[in-house]
């Protein structure tokens, strides 16, 4: 798949995120919020690479290939979001394991993602000389 189609599907996730946010679902809001920076990882890593990473690789893995194109602002972002990887996609989850899952640590999930999202957004920008549509 073409880098842009990766960085596409990370914000249509970002937006899904945002959404959830306001519904008040801040699992699912922080869930959409990591998959949004796992694709826009996986846009990137083609983009530098050319090769798609292998299929089924988790969130780990991804920063792991994408963090010699990280630059130092970006990187503890990626790590943040990291953090969300045992919880992400879980349908069922102790209460005990998300306490720490508050609205102001959802919005930092959501806010990460953006950051990341746009920081390889621009990447792209300066490697192709053209915006993705």
């Amino acid at each position: 798949m073409k880098p842009e189609l990766w960085l596409n599907r990370a914000d249509h996730e970002l937006a899904l995120a945002k959404e959830l946010l306001g519904a008040g679902s801040l699992l699912w809001a922080s869930s959409y919020a990591h998959r949004s920076a796992e694709y826009a990882l996986e846009g990137l890593i083609v983009l530098k690479t050319g090769e798609r990473p292998e299929r089924g690789s988790r969130f780990g893995d991804l920063s792991g290939l994408a963090v010699p194109y990280l630059p130092d602002r970006i990187r503890p972002l990626v790590e943040d979001l990291n953090t969300m990887s045992p919880y992400a996609w879980q349908s069922e989850i102790r209460q005990d394991d998300i306490r720490f899952l508050t609205e102001k640590r959802a919005k930092s999930y959501i806010e990460g993602a953006q950051q990341v999202l746009t920081w390889i957004g621009e990447e792209w920008d300066r490697c192709t000389g053209s915006e993705i549509p």
